[in-house]
């Protein structure tokens, strides 16, 4: 007679039981193995350059700022800037006083008659030069100005873009505060003997003075220039602006 079932059945049962046995006894080293291939991959793939801690050009830490580290806070960087029709630059239009602009509101082709009065539009620099040698000056003064002129800017400064045809040019220029980190833009836009210029933050509602104290560093440098005419910053006209953020003419004025 052959093998009863009983006689068959068990052996696979327990070869089957073995196997699985096998599996289980597997797994720790199989997951281990996925660990490890997974940290490889990982190390393979490019990592991202730690935050910065500050543009290259800032000034050295203070006591201050290494006894109490904080996290650095840029903000986003705005998608709307650059330049537009006319060579104008964006407006300042939140309503917080922490932006200045030569460009008004525009609707349809027609300026905003309002923004005559409003407290952000300050004087657009005119130069009587080819624009070549405007852009230069420009680009000098930019390159030339002091990381803290005035308390302010202490992170440095960097260059972001820059574009230059045969009849206009634009600058885009970074700034970041020393311990926080913030950072504010500010554009140039060159043609025809004139430059928009707009200076704004990007947090905060207020901000202490640092926009005027930009606009006026880069008045002054270019206005005591040959071939140039500024009208740098002062309290009448923009009398809100200097009260909400606590300061007076001789805050922003060249030492």
């Amino acid at each position: 007679a052959g093998p009863q079932p009983s006689q068959i059945l068990f052996p696979v049962v327990f070869a089957e039981a073995r196997c699985n046995r096998k599996r289980l006894d597997s797994l720790p080293s199989r997951r281990a193995a996925v660990s490890a291939a997974l940290l490889a991959s990982c190390a393979s793939l490019p990592r991202s350059p730690p935050p910065a801690f500050a543009f290259e050009n800032r000034l050295p830490p203070d006591e201050l700022e290494l006894k109490y580290k904080q996290p650095r806070t840029a903000g986003p960087q705005p998608t709307d800037l650059g330049v537009r029709a006319g060579g104008a630059l964006k407006p300042c239009t939140d309503g917080k006083p922490h932006c200045f602009s030569s460009s008004p509101e525009s609707f349809d082709g027609y300026e905003d008659a309002a923004d005559e009065a409003a407290g952000w539009l300050v004087q657009p620099f005119r130069f009587d030069m080819p624009l070549a040698d405007a852009v230069a000056d420009v680009k000098e003064a930019i390159v030339s100005y002091p990381p803290g002129q005035r308390g302010i800017d202490g992170g440095g400064f960097r260059v972001v873009k820059e574009s230059t045809s045969a009849q206009a040019a634009y600058i885009y220029v970074q700034y970041e505060s020393r311990r926080k980190g913030f950072v504010d833009d500010m554009e140039f836009a060159l043609a025809n003997g004139v430059v928009n210029v707009r200076t704004s933050s990007r947090l905060g509602y207020l901000d202490m003075g640092v926009n005027a104290k930009r606009f006026t560093w880069f008045a002054e440098r270019l206005g005591a220039q040959r071939g140039w005419k500024t009208v740098p910053l002062r309290a009448k006209g923009h009398e809100e602006y200097f009260a909400l953020n606590g300061i007076t003419d001789k805050d922003i004025m060249s030492s």
